[in-house]
């Protein structure tokens, strides 16, 4: 759908199960808005993982590669003009590729969905006033990693080398010289999740990656990945992709 002013364009675009596509980058910026699924996506040296309700921005030639989950995923595309690009640039640091994550944007997804792809007579400006109201979101997001403190981009770093390992907060905030309680609450504003979410995902990303390369036993990836045993490995892998570690290695290997 071609807009006017804030939006130059918008469209849903689905991503197939267990897609897989390399670093790559788009001339334009970019906004996307996650519908349905989830999706792994790797930028500057960091791997996240979007679902309903994510709404990200992605600069002009960002470099970024993309693995969807085996339920696939549906996006809206949004591609701003430059009055959007102002508003936004003036509330978020554009340049350091932000995205931000609320409930409400679940039903704004839905909303954008259901106009794109049935639109009538109104649907043009009920889209443009959508994509502003979600705009407004991102414009209140958590700072990114280059503005974000330093010691909370050590805590990162700290989990992502001891993800496998048994740690405790204790030993992260030792690590990063914070209270405890300090460190749950501003790695939470900042990251959008907790630490323990943020553990699982990398345990579970590692997980798919080993089910999607070979036919190692679950009990075994499950090992090496830091879970307690298959049935631990079974039930994180659902929360993330909403499917078991066996049917997304079937799907791999029928995709």
């Amino acid at each position: 759908m071609q807009m006017r002013n804030w939006i130059q364009s918008a469209r849903v675009a689905h991503y197939g199960a267990g897609l897989t596509i390399p670093q790559h980058r788009h001339s334009e910026a970019s906004l996307c808005l996650v519908v349905n699924g989830s999706y792994a996506q790797r930028t500057r040296g960091h791997e996240d993982i979007h679902h309903a309700g994510h709404l990200l921005f992605c600069p002009a030639d960002e470099p970024h590669g993309q693995v969807f989950a085996q339920g696939g995923a549906l996006k809206i595309l949004l591609y701003p003009g430059p009055s959007m690009l102002e508003y936004l640039g003036q509330r978020v640091a554009l340049g350091t590729a932000p995205f931000t994550y609320a409930e409400t944007l679940v039903e704004l997804a839905g909303r954008l969905c259901s106009e794109l792809l049935r639109p009538d007579g109104c649907s043009a400006l009920i889209v443009e006033e959508t994509v502003l109201e979600a705009a407004n979101l991102l414009g209140h997001a958590p700072a990114a990693d280059a503005v974000r403190a330093p010691w909370l981009r050590r805590a990162r770093d700290y989990i992502e080398s001891r993800a496998f390992d048994a740690f405790s907060l204790a030993d992260l905030a030792h690590a990063v010289d914070r209270h405890p309680m300090h460190v749950a609450r501003e790695f939470k504003r900042s990251y959008q999740r907790t630490v323990g979410d943020y553990v699982r995902e990398i345990r579970v990303r590692h997980a798919a990656a080993l089910l999607r390369q070979g036919r190692q036993p679950l009990a075994e990836i499950a090992s090496l990945c830091g879970f307690y045993d298959q049935a631990h490995l079974t039930r994180s892998f659902r929360t993330i992709h909403g499917i078991t570690p066996g049917r997304y290695r079937l799907g791999t290997r029928q995709s």
